[in-house]
């Protein structure tokens, strides 16, 4: 007798599951907590300088701020900047979290893929019950962060994760699900069999097919604490 595949649905979570960037969130939120640093906005400019127009780029550079941190202090960070989001009652974008949850009622293993890493995404995931988290991952020797990066969890990184992880899973693609807000999710979206468009991202909008779903997308009235963008790109595979 033939069981039947699993199924998944993966969620990008910036902006997608959560109303947040959560690197910039946090990084504001870290910042503060440490007392006289440099400015939020003067950080981020850096890394955008950084980043030249690249997502990926961006992304490792938003890492090295970390090199020498401990670890457990920045996960007990996290965890206290999740809290304090959450306490808000703003901090899940509700179209998709219901979503989440109506998958999850239907049995299928919930999946968070994110550029961000695990100090952040960790209580979330808990938050949510999700079942695997994929994202950045950096380095750490003697429980202090290296600043540098093993995996870059962006664009076309996506992608590869999920695709192994439907392989690994032995789960059906043509029956699982993906969101995802920004044009850099689009080769996510293509890898499921039920992509659903998060949002108005018109690089999404234009090449999405006619089988693609869509949820609104974060209203400008929530109070979503976007931060700065660390770069501006239109390529989907950035």
């Amino acid at each position: 007798m033939t069981s039947t595949p699993a199924r998944a649905a993966f969620f990008d979570v910036d902006e997608t599951l959560i109303t947040v960037k959560s690197m910039l969130s946090f990084l504001r939120f870290r910042l503060a907590d440490h007392g006289p640093q440099p400015p939020f906005e003067q950080v981020v400019a850096r890394l955008r300088q950084a980043g030249n127009g690249s997502r990926e780029a961006a992304n490792r550079a938003y890492y090295q701020l970390f090199a020498g941190a401990e670890v457990a202090a920045v996960h007990e960070q996290g965890q206290a900047w999740f809290d304090a989001h959450q306490a808000t009652g703003r901090l899940f974008h509700p179209p998709v979290l219901d979503a989440l949850r109506r998958h999850q009622q239907a049995g299928l293993q919930i999946v968070l893929v994110s550029g961000s890493f695990s100090p952040c995404l960790e209580p979330i995931a808990r938050w949510v019950a999700a079942d695997h988290v994929l994202c950045s991952a950096p380095t750490s020797i003697a429980g202090r962060y290296t600043g540098a990066v093993a995996v870059s969890m962006i664009g076309t990184a996506k992608a590869t994760a999920v695709a192994g992880f439907l392989h690994s899973h032995r789960v059906a693609d043509d029956r699982s699900w993906a969101y995802g807000d920004h044009s850099s999710d689009f080769d996510l979206l293509e890898t499921v069999g039920n992509p659903v468009v998060v949002g108005e991202d018109a690089f999404l909008r234009a090449r999405s097919r006619e089988h693609w779903g869509r949820l609104p997308g974060i209203e400008p009235t929530t109070g979503a604490t976007t931060g700065t963008e660390l770069v501006v790109t239109t390529g989907a595979s950035q």
